[in-house]
């Protein structure tokens, strides 16, 4: 049986990364996004990075699938092993970029960095103290 910790963490995980795709995918090109979230003031600028903005955030939604995915697999299967494995991957992908976000920006991100991080960390937290 899963905890608590990791099903509530896994899920606000999952949203987040949901948010993040609606951000970088749908609407980066909004100048209260683009400029006010990620700090790129010209449109040209804009112009010149929405594609790695859109690629991250599908990078992002896939990521959020998957552990929601998992998170399922853990409520709902005959074997929850399968949705801990998952849920750990993702959860360590989720943590390893959020740590490559804060060192990259110079903890000009830190924000960004910290709703990507903490959520995955609680996770993993709660999939390794609670094994059960």
């Amino acid at each position: 049986m899963s905890s608590t910790l990791t099903i509530v963490a896994g899920s606000v995980a999952v949203a987040a990364h949901t948010g993040f795709f609606f951000l970088e995918s749908v609407l980066f090109s909004h100048p209260r996004v683009s400029r006010g979230i990620f700090g790129i003031r010209t449109p040209e600028h804009v112009d010149a990075v929405k594609i790695w903005a859109s690629n991250q955030g599908f990078y992002n939604l896939f990521l959020a699938a998957g552990s929601g995915y998992a998170l399922w697999l853990l409520k709902n299967s005959a074997r929850p092993e399968a949705g801990k494995l998952l849920l750990a991957a993702n959860s360590f992908s989720m943590l390893g970029a959020a740590v490559v976000l804060i060192v990259t920006s110079g903890g000009r991100l830190w924000r960004g960095a910290i709703l990507q991080g903490v959520p995955a960390l609680l996770t993993l937290v709660g999939l390794f103290y609670h094994r059960k």
